[in-house]
């Protein structure tokens, strides 16, 4: 029993490893987004805060996802999912406020011809006719029978 736990804790430590590597690489492209922004003085004003605030988020994230996946390999599934949901949310609304708070000017350019959102509809309508939500919801509560969903 000891072994299969050791072998658990291994698991999510080399996950977590994974995470903060593939966290590494994302720091990477914002920081070379950065030194190509400080060598173009024109751009430095405009994308340098946007390269900030993607570099903290995209960090945050990371951390919160491999927090989350140490938690589901040592068998706390509900917590790990919840872990993700709330602070990562809580995470996003507050650079959705950041990003309000810059004060950024758009420029629209024109509008989407109704004809683009037909077609998206035509493409979409019979992926939704053919999804099956009560032979998901039972799958769900044949695998988890205190669910009660379909009772």
């Amino acid at each position: 029993m000891q072994i299969a736990l050791a072998a658990k804790y291994i698991g999510a430590s080399i996950a977590t490893l994974g995470l903060g590597g593939a966290a590494i690489g994302i720091a990477l492209v914002f920081v070379a987004l950065i030194n190509g922004t400080s060598r173009n003085p024109s751009l430095r004003s405009t994308l340098f805060p946007q390269a900030i605030l993607g570099f903290a988020l995209s960090e945050a994230c990371a951390l919160f996802v491999s927090a989350a996946i140490s938690l589901y390999s040592n068998g706390f599934v509900l917590m790990g999912i919840l872990y993700v949901l709330i602070y990562v949310g809580a995470i996003a609304i507050l650079f959705l406020f950041i990003l309000s708070l810059l004060n950024i000017e758009y420029n629209y350019k024109g509008t989407i011809h109704p004809l683009i959102f037909t077609i998206l509809l035509i493409c979409l309508i019979p992926l939704d006719l053919s999804y099956e939500t009560y032979g998901i919801v039972e799958n769900v509560n044949i695998a988890y029978p205190f669910n009660g969903l379909l009772d």
